[in-house]
Protein backbone atom coordinates (compact mmCIF):
# COMPACT_ATOMS: atom_id res chain seq x y z
CA UNK A 1 0.00 0.00 0.00
CA UNK A 2 2.90 2.05 0.78
CA UNK A 3 4.70 2.00 -2.60
CA UNK A 4 0.57 2.26 -4.14
CA UNK A 5 0.97 5.83 -2.45
CA UNK A 6 4.08 6.90 -3.17
CA UNK A 7 3.35 5.89 -7.06
CA UNK A 8 0.06 8.23 -6.53
CA UNK A 9 2.38 11.21 -4.95
CA UNK A 10 4.67 10.64 -8.12
CA UNK A 11 1.42 10.18 -10.50
CA UNK A 12 0.26 13.63 -8.76
CA UNK A 13 2.70 15.57 -9.23
CA UNK A 14 3.13 14.94 -12.96
CA UNK A 15 -0.27 15.56 -13.95
CA UNK A 16 0.14 18.85 -11.66
CA UNK A 17 3.50 19.85 -14.11
CA UNK A 18 1.12 19.56 -17.46
CA UNK A 19 -1.75 20.78 -15.87
CA UNK A 20 -4.23 18.09 -16.40
CA UNK A 21 -6.67 19.43 -13.67
CA UNK A 22 -9.12 16.46 -14.37
CA UNK A 23 -6.21 13.77 -13.62
CA UNK A 24 -4.56 15.83 -10.20
CA UNK A 25 -8.58 15.50 -8.71
CA UNK A 26 -8.74 12.06 -9.99
CA UNK A 27 -4.95 11.09 -8.15
CA UNK A 28 -5.94 12.96 -5.24
CA UNK A 29 -9.39 10.75 -4.40
CA UNK A 30 -7.30 8.09 -4.89
CA UNK A 31 -4.65 9.26 -2.69
CA UNK A 32 -6.75 9.90 0.00
CA UNK A 33 -8.57 6.52 0.27
CA UNK A 34 -4.57 4.97 0.06
CA UNK A 35 -4.07 6.87 2.93
CA UNK A 36 -7.21 5.57 4.93
CA UNK A 37 -6.33 2.48 4.18
CA UNK A 38 -2.61 2.23 5.22
CA UNK A 39 -3.67 4.14 8.37
CA UNK A 40 -6.23 1.53 9.06
CA UNK A 41 -3.82 -0.92 8.31
CA UNK A 42 -1.42 0.38 10.75
CA UNK A 43 -4.05 0.88 13.23
CA UNK A 44 -5.28 -2.83 12.49
CA UNK A 45 -1.78 -4.27 13.37
CA UNK A 46 -1.43 -2.23 16.46
CA UNK A 47 -4.74 -3.61 18.14
CA UNK A 48 -3.83 -7.62 16.79
CA UNK A 49 0.00 -8.28 16.72
CA UNK A 50 1.32 -11.34 14.67
CA UNK A 51 1.69 -13.88 16.82
CA UNK A 52 4.26 -16.70 15.93
CA UNK A 53 2.88 -19.94 15.22
CA UNK A 54 6.51 -21.85 14.34
CA UNK A 55 7.31 -24.18 11.54
CA UNK A 56 4.60 -27.25 11.87
CA UNK A 57 6.99 -30.77 12.33
CA UNK A 58 5.78 -33.29 10.02
CA UNK A 59 8.90 -35.65 11.16
CA UNK A 60 6.56 -37.79 13.47
CA UNK A 61 3.80 -38.54 10.65
CA UNK A 62 6.40 -39.22 8.27
CA UNK A 63 8.32 -41.50 10.40
CA UNK A 64 4.57 -43.35 11.11
CA UNK A 65 4.36 -44.06 7.24
CA UNK A 66 7.62 -44.67 6.78
CA UNK A 67 7.58 -47.59 9.13
CA UNK A 68 3.89 -48.75 8.61
CA UNK A 69 4.98 -48.76 4.75
CA UNK A 70 8.55 -51.01 4.99
CA UNK A 71 6.35 -52.95 7.64
CA UNK A 72 3.64 -53.71 4.68
CA UNK A 73 0.91 -52.72 7.09
CA UNK A 74 -0.48 -50.32 4.72
CA UNK A 75 -3.27 -50.70 3.03
CA UNK A 76 -6.25 -49.22 0.87
CA UNK A 77 -9.69 -49.83 -0.70
CA UNK A 78 -10.62 -50.58 -4.92
CA UNK A 79 -13.55 -48.50 -5.62
CA UNK A 80 -16.27 -50.64 -6.70
CA UNK A 81 -16.17 -50.89 -10.51
CA UNK A 82 -18.73 -51.88 -13.29
CA UNK A 83 -18.74 -55.69 -14.61
CA UNK A 84 -15.86 -55.92 -11.48
CA UNK A 85 -12.23 -56.32 -12.13
CA UNK A 86 -10.43 -57.59 -15.08
CA UNK A 87 -8.09 -60.57 -14.77
CA UNK A 88 -4.24 -60.24 -14.92
CA UNK A 89 -2.51 -60.50 -17.97
CA UNK A 90 -0.17 -63.88 -17.91
CA UNK A 91 2.92 -62.17 -18.21
CA UNK A 92 4.06 -65.51 -20.19
CA UNK A 93 1.74 -65.36 -22.75
CA UNK A 94 1.86 -64.89 -26.49
CA UNK A 95 1.43 -61.25 -27.40
CA UNK A 96 -2.20 -60.25 -28.21
CA UNK A 97 -3.71 -63.59 -26.74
Amino acid sequence: MEEIQANLLVRLQEAKEQGRLGEVAAIEASLAAAEQKLAAMHDLAARHPTVHLGMPDFRGVVARIDAEQRLGRYSFQLPALPGGLRPLRDPDAAEGT
